[in-house]
């Protein structure tokens, strides 16, 4: 059973951890072009969590910490830019900043545009 599938049973679950979908992790969408389909955030035992769906990844969910839970907030927070991301119209690269010495893994993001 996933985490997706207890959080679900609990009601606690963002509708974008559906049953059966996977959990990425930061090793999974690291230096790659992401295209971000939708955005959402829980509340977990640790604080408030950004979860996103990414279209190269229909089938799986991605847990934020801080600077990408900030993006989907600046995004839920405005319908225009929200109808935007849920057109596809919104990449970004991941990339990691550093590792704590606890194994944590702090990343960055930047948006990528067409302008040059």
């Amino acid at each position: 059973m996933s985490y997706a599938d207890i959080r679900s049973r609990k009601k606690s679950a963002s509708e974008l951890m559906n049953d059966g979908k996977r959990q990425l992790h930061t090793a999974d969408v690291v230096d790659r072009v992401l295209t971000v389909i939708d955005v959402d955030a829980i509340m977990t035992r640790n604080g408030r969590c950004g979860v996103i769906s990414f279209k190269e990844f229909p089938d799986s969910f991605y847990f934020t910490g801080k600077v990408l839970t900030e993006m989907c907030d600046e995004f839920m927070a405005d319908k225009d830019a929200y109808a935007d991301l849920k057109a596809g119209n919104v990449q970004i690269i991941i990339s990691k900043a550093k590792s704590s010495s606890n194994g944590n893994d702090y990343i960055t993001f930047e948006y990528v545009t067409d302008e040059e």
